[in-house]
């Protein structure tokens, strides 16, 4: 079997987590999988990079002070996990790294400037920094391991910071790749390089997305992303205490999560998977016995009436904007065009568009950084209306949450939109605007975000209680 095992931050953010996952693989390893192992870097690490970047960037020499502690950081989990006979070929690799590290730090020192192609190339350095430690580890304890650079394998556009994978060459690399090796590859996750061979990212939390790039480019057979939980759960356990894991998931249903706000997985993983019907098992490195969740493609899924409603996820600080006026009503579809047209010119990032019953009224939900950018679009676009009193002066409102429920088959629960209205007004929460998925997939609602918490552990009660 082949497999894919990627590890985030946290299971490889110290010398313990690190020895769970050398059980992980060896016994992968034992049972004979041909495995492709994918990390993150240290936990935190790419926080600091980032932040020494910036004080570099500003002139302030403290940035070495992060410098430093990013070398202790590496140099003390050699020491921990290495023999120490074999520590000092570990710690000249890590020296090096870090000494390039320097430089790139040093030079963004001397510019007064972090570019996104900089910023991507220092970042970097938190991946090559734990997979060269993880795959000296596994070797010093007996296992055919071997530090890979992604960079080699997978090629992107050069839109830094958050690049676009040439999935036709990328597949070629991943597949002559695959062909030749015959040890346990560490590759880093993350990064990836452009055809100038220049340093790119995926994005953050793009280590899920290398995984499954290359998973799809060697059609493996499982992808498995090892994380600190077990599994994708109902709802978020830090505010809905009864919140428990999702033994089975559809690629749609996990898409709809991830958008609206779930902390899943990177929505991008999900694709190159799901073209290839590749499952993605999400499982525990602290809980390696728990089932965790599948994701898979509907027909090899077992879905029972209790799978109707999966999850309940959150998107916050949402703001509204309401477009109003009698001329919404007498030239709807030119209306929302031109909504559309603004919106989509001006890449703002909208999660609901709903129009109300009484035809007079359109509701637009926005992260709320984007707000006053979408009230200005829309108040350009519909100034001549505006003008003539045909459309109201569009005003953005903040202080709200999105929260949507998701399930496959939710065309099959009667009354859905009823039992959602009727929890939250049963218990003084107002529902500001609701909208269904076209597809029957999800059903979401604004609420404020002074009631989310309440609100959360009101829908969770009402849709899952029945199910314990």
């Amino acid at each position: 079997m082949l497999k894919i095992l990627k590890f985030g931050g946290t299971s490889v953010g110290s010398a313990t987590s690190l020895k769970s996952i050398f059980d992980i693989i060896n016994n992968n390893h034992k049972n004979n999988h041909t495995l492709f192992v994918i990390c993150s870097a240290i936990n935190e690490i790419t926080n600091k990079l980032l932040k020494s970047g910036c004080l570099a960037k500003n002139k302030n020499t403290t940035y070495k002070e992060i410098l430093n502690e990013i070398s202790d950081n590496h140099i003390s989990m050699v020491k921990q996990l290495i023999d120490i006979d074999y520590q000092s070929n570990t710690i000249i690799k890590i020296d090096i790294l870090l000494k390039n590290l320097n430089e790139v730090l040093h030079g963004i020192f001397l510019a007064g400037e972090l570019s996104t192609k900089s910023q991507d190339l220092l970042l970097s350095f938190g991946e090559q920094l734990s997979c060269t430690i993880i795959a000296d580890f596994l070797v010093n304890k007996g296992l055919p391991a071997k530090f890979v650079d992604s960079r080699t394998l997978i090629k992107t556009n050069s839109n830094f910071t958050n690049a676009q994978v040439e999935v036709e060459i990328t597949n070629t690399n991943i597949n002559n790749f695959g062909a030749t090796i015959n040890y346990i590859p560490i590759i880093t996750g993350f990064i990836a390089s452009n055809q100038e061979n220049e340093t790119t990212t995926l994005g953050r939390g793009g280590s899920d997305y290398t995984a499954s790039i290359i998973g799809a480019g060697i059609n493996a057979n499982i992808i498995e992303i090892w994380t600190d939980v077990d599994g994708v759960m109902t709802s978020d356990p830090k505010i809905v205490k009864t919140a428990r894991s999702i033994p089975f998931l559809t690629y749609r249903e996990a898409i709809a999560l991830s958008h609206f706000g779930a902390k899943i997985i990177y929505l991008p993983t999900l694709y190159p998977a799901s073209a290839k019907k590749i499952p993605i098992y999400i499982k525990n490195t602290f809980n390696p016995h728990h089932n965790g969740t599948l994701i898979a493609a509907k027909n090899d899924i077992n879905l029972t009436n209790h799978d109707l409603i999966k999850g309940i996820s959150v998107i916050d600080n949402v703001a509204i904007i309401n477009i109003e006026g009698t001329d919404i009503s007498n030239n709807k579809p030119d209306i929302l065009d031109k909504i559309s047209k603004s919106l989509a010119i001006n890449d703002t990032n909208i999660v609901l568009i709903t129009q109300f019953l009484s035809e007079y009224s359109v509701c637009i939900a926005t992260i709320a950084s984007y707000a006053k950018l979408v009230e200005q679009f829309l108040n350009q676009e519909f100034s001549q209306d505006i003008e003539l009193g045909r459309v109201n002066k569009i005003v953005a409102e903040t202080g709200y949450s999105l929260i949507s429920v998701v399930g496959e088959n939710m065309q099959k629960q009667l009354g859905l939109a009823g039992k959602l209205f009727s929890a939250c007004g049963n218990n003084g929460i107002n529902i500001r605007a609701i909208s269904q998925g076209s597809l029957d997939l999800s059903l979401s609602a604004v609420i404020s975000s002074t009631f989310l918490d309440k609100a959360l552990n009101t829908i969770h009660e009402a849709f899952f209680a029945e199910n314990k």
